[in-house]
């Protein structure tokens, strides 16, 4: 319950801590989250938050980054939660110029959940980036 108000609250130094001992300890989820596990929980609130950051105009930084390494590797998600994580630094990457970066993730959450909806930001950091390598290398 303290957990699950941690990330509430956005508290998620606290919340991930707490998260981590949880996990170690194979606890579960209390009886009104239904199926819904401890990773699955975290993952799920941090992205959400993360969303809502990054609509407010605010860098979800550097949760976003920092769970990329547990959502997609560590953890046993459904296929749509680090699609989700994937998806996000991809629009964040593209937004800064980082088309090669943003390229991956984008295609890396098109892989993991083919509905994610990223083919026209895929489409268009190809286009660019096959743009830039025809552009004549100026000096």
């Amino acid at each position: 319950q303290v957990m699950v108000w941690l990330f509430d609250t956005e508290q998620f130094e606290d919340g991930l801590e707490l998260a981590d001992f949880a996990i170690e300890q194979g606890q579960v989820m209390p009886e009104r989250f239904k199926r819904r596990d401890i990773q699955t929980f975290v993952a799920d609130a941090v992205i959400e938050w993360a969303f809502a950051e990054y609509t407010a105009q605010r860098s979800p930084e550097p949760y976003l980054s920092n769970m990329l390494p547990l959502v997609d590797g560590q953890w046993e998600l459904t296929e749509q939660i680090p699609s989700k994580y994937h998806k996000l630094i991809g629009m964040r990457a593209m937004e800064a110029g980082e088309l090669s970066t943003a390229l991956k993730h984008l295609e890396r959450s098109t892989e993991l959940y083919p509905k994610a909806g990223n083919e026209t930001r895929i489409s268009k950091c190809r286009k660019a980036l096959a743009k830039q390598q025809a552009a004549p290398a100026t000096e």
